[in-house]
C-alpha cells in the first residue's frame, strides 16, 4: 500500500501556482486536459441518452406495427367512414349497410328527384371492397398516416340494374314534362288499317333530356357518389313532339293494339290477349289515353272465367276475375305487355275426405304382392309394394254410374304402358259417329285396351261424389301429374284391385 504524500510535497509537485495575494493560476496544459476530459465525458452521456431514445422509439414502433397488424390505424377512412382500430370484417359490414342505404340525389337545374337504391337494384361487392380496403393498409407507416391521417377509397363490385335506372329516369322526365312541356300544336292521326298513332306538330316549353341525366348518373353511381347535380343547360333541352302528353299517349295506346300479351297461371302460360286490345284501348279526339276496363271485366268473367281454373294434389286454385280485369287494365294504361300472372284463390280441395274414407275401410293384403288397390266407394287409389310400403297413390275419378259406365270390379293385371294416345268413344248415340274424341299423354291399360289408368287434364277436380254423375267411360282419370309418376312405377303384369 503506498504512503499519502505530506501536503507540502503534493503541493511542491502540482502545477498549480499561487501568487502573492493567494489566486491560484492552472497551466493551460492542465486546462486543456480537464477540458478534453469534460467533453469525453459529456459524449459518453450525450451517446448513452441518445441510445436510450433510440431504444424507446424502436420500442414503441415495433409495438405500433405489432398493433396495427390486424387492424386500421386511428384516422383511417374508408370510402369516408371512419374505419379506425377497425378490421376488415367490419368494412364489409359497414359498406353493406352503406349499399343497403344507398340513393342518389339528382338536382338538374332547379328540378328535383331522388333514386334510392332498392329501385334500381343497387348492391355492392362488400367482401371485395373490404378486401381492397385492407390491401391499401399499411403497419409500417403507422406513423405517417397517424399523423396526417389515411384516406382509402374503393370501388369494387358496384352492380345496379341498368334498364330499371333507365325506367326510373325516364318516370322522372315524365314528371318533369308534364309539369314544363305543353302540347302546343301537336295532334294524332289514326290509321285504322294497322292500328297505330302518329303525333305531329310544335311542342312548347322546356323538357328533361333522360339521355344527358342517366349518363351523369351512371358515371356518379360509379363513383360511390350520392348526389349527381347538373345544370340547365346540361339537362334540359327545348321540348319535342315525343315529350307531350299526347305523343305519349298514341305510343302506348299503338303499343298496347299490337301486343300479344301471356297471361299465366301458376307460371305456365294458358292463353294471350291479342286481337282484342282494339276494342278496348284507344286515344279520344283530344289526344288522352283511354282503357276501357268494363269492357276487360266482361271479358274476363265471359271468356276465362273458369276456363283458367286449375288444381294440384291439394289445392283448387279458381280465378280472382274482378283482380284478373284489374291488373291487365292496370298493364295497358301503363303500356306494359309483358306476361301477365293472373291472381288465383286458392282453396283445399276436398279431395282429403275420400282418402280418409280410404283410410278408414282400406287394408294391405300382403298375398297380392305389388298392387294397386281402386276403392270405389273412396274414389282413392294406392300402389302398395310387396313389403306394403306405399309406391304411389291419388284421388280418382272412376266410371259414371249414372249412365251405366261404372269402372268393372275385380282382380286385372297391368297390360301394356303407353303414352300420347287418342280415345276414340264409341257410337252409343247412333248417330254413325264415335261419342268423343280425347287425348291422353299416359295411357296403362288393365282391362284389355278399354278401361285404364289415364291422366284427365281436362278436369280441376277428383274424388268426393264426382264419378256418381260426372265419372269416366269405365276408365280411371287421374290429375296429369298423379298419372305420370304412376306412369314411372307401374309395371306391366302388376295386379289391379278394383273394388266398393
Amino acid at each position: 500500500m503506498s504512503k499519502k504524500k505530506p501536503t507540502a510535497q503534493f503541493k511542491a509537485d502540482s502545477q498549480v501556482s499561487r501568487d502573492a495575494n493567494n489566486v491560484a493560476t492552472v497551466p493551460d496544459q492542465m486546462r486543456a486536459g480537464y477540458a478534453a476530459r469534460e467533453r469525453r465525458h459529456h459524449r459518453v452521456v450525450g451517446a448513452l441518452a441518445a441510445a436510450a431514445v433510440v431504444a424507446a422509439l424502436g420500442c414503441g414502433y415495433g409495438y405500433g406495427v405489432y398493433r396495427f397488424q390486424n387492424c386500421f390505424t386511428p384516422r383511417t377512412t374508408v370510402n369516408g367512414m371512419d374505419m379506425s382500430g377497425k378490421v376488415q370484417a367490419d368494412v364489409q359490414a359497414a359498406i353493406e349497410e352503406q349499399a343497403a342505404s344507398y340513393q342518389d340525389a339528382v338536382t338538374v337545374g332547379e328540378y328535383q328527384f331522388t333514386v334510392t337504391g332498392d329501385v334500381i337494384g343497387y348492391g355492392r361487392d362488400a367482401a371485395g371492397a373490404a378486401e381492397a380496403a385492407w390491401a391499401q393498409h399499411n403497419p409500417y407507416t403507422w406513423p405517417l398516416d397517424l399523423l396526417v391521417g389515411k384516406g382509402i377509397q374503393v370501388d369494387e363490385g358496384v352492380s345496379y340494374d341498368e334498364n330499371l335506372l333507365r325506367t326510373t329516369v325516364s318516370h322522372a322526365a315524365s314528371e318533369y314534362d308534364s309539369q314544363h312541356v305543353q302540347n302546343g300544336t301537336v295532334t294524332l292521326s289514326y290509321d285504322s288499317e294497322t292500328h297505330t298513332y302518329t303525333a305531329s306538330g310544335q311542342a312548347e316549353g322546356t323538357a328533361l333530356n333522360p339521355d344527358a341525366v342517366l349518363a351523369a348518373m351512371q358515371e356518379d353511381i360509379a363513383a360511390l357518389k350520392t348526389e349527381t347535380n347538373l345544370d340547365a343547360s346540361q339537362g334540359m333541352r327545348p321540348a319535342q313532339v315525343e315529350d307531350t302528353d299526347i305523343y305519349r299517349a298514341g305510343d302506348i295506346a299503338t303499343r298496347d293494339i299490337a301486343a300479344n300479351i301471356d297471361l299465366n297461371v301458376n307460371g305456365e302460360t294458358k292463353t294471350h290477349i291479342n286481337y282484342e286490345i282494339v276494342n278496348w284501348v284507344w286515344c279520344d279526339e283530344e289526344g288522352n289515353l283511354v282503357v276501357d276496363g268494363d269492357a276487360i271485366n266482361t271479358w274476363v268473367k265471359t271468356m276465362l272465367g273458369d276456363a283458367l281454373n286449375t288444381s294440384d294434389d291439394t289445392t283448387n286454385y279458381d280465378l280472382d276475375e274482378d283482380g284478373a280485369a284489374e291488373v291487365i287494365t292496370q298493364r295497358l294504361q301503363a303500356g306494359n305487355t309483358s306476361p301477365i300472372e293472373l291472381p288465383m284463390n286458392a282453396t283445399l280441395r276436398p279431395e282429403g275426405e275420400s282418402k280418409q274414407a280410404y283410410e278408414a275401410g282400406a287394408s294391405w293384403d300382403s298375398s297380392m304382392g305389388r298392387y294397386v288397390d281402386v276403392d270405389l266407394s273412396a274414389q282413392y287409389a294406392r300402389f302398395y309394394d310387396a313389403d306394403g310400403s306405399t309406391l304411389w297413390e291419388s284421388a280418382i275419378v272412376s266410371g259414371n254410374t249414372s249412365e251405366d259406365h261404372a269402372t268393372p270390379q275385380g282382380t286385372f293385371y297391368v297390360n301394356a304402358l303407353m303414352t300420347d294416345q287418342e280415345l276414340v268413344g264409341l257410337d252409343e248415340n247412333g248417330d254413325g259417329e264415335s261419342d268423343y274424341t280425347s287425348y291422353v299423354n299416359y295411357w296403362m291399360p288393365f282391362v284389355g285396351n278399354m278401361v285404364a289408368f289415364h291422366d284427365a287434364t281436362w278436369r280441376t277436380y277428383f274424388g268426393d261424389n264426382i264419378y256418381q254423375y260426372d265419372g269416366s267411360h269405365g276408365c280411371i282419370n287421374l290429375p296429369y301429374k298423379k298419372a305420370a309418376e304412376l306412369y314411372n312405377v307401374l309395371q306391366v303384369g302388376d295386379t289391379v284391385y278394383v273394388h266398393d
